[in-house]
């Protein structure tokens, strides 16, 4: 099967989950992407993060946007994860006494 082809399969079944806030399903399915290596690992890790930013795993979101940052040659995906990174750390900050 095209990479290209399975990736936006996946991607279609990413946001069905998260569409349904099935936030566990959604893991299993990027955790599962991320042990099959592949050219799109940094965007894999991007997507976590996102994921967990929205799950309220801010520890896990924040690492992965990291693990992201180190794997990515994207410019733009730099920029984003740049941007996530403000909003996780932001949500951090708010929920320290």
């Amino acid at each position: 099967m095209d990479a290209a082809l399975a990736f936006t399969r996946l991607m279609d079944q990413l946001f069905a989950l998260l569409e349904a806030q099935d936030f566990e399903g959604a893991e299993a399915l990027l955790s599962a992407a991320l042990g099959r290596k592949n050219k799109y690992q940094a965007f894999l890790h991007f997507q976590l993060a996102v994921l967990y930013r929205q799950w309220n795993k801010l520890t896990s979101a924040v690492n992965h946007l990291h693990k992201a940052a180190e794997l990515t040659k994207s410019e733009i995906l730099v920029v984003q994860i740049r941007q996530e990174l403000r909003r996780a750390r932001t949500l951090q900050a708010e929920q320290q006494p």
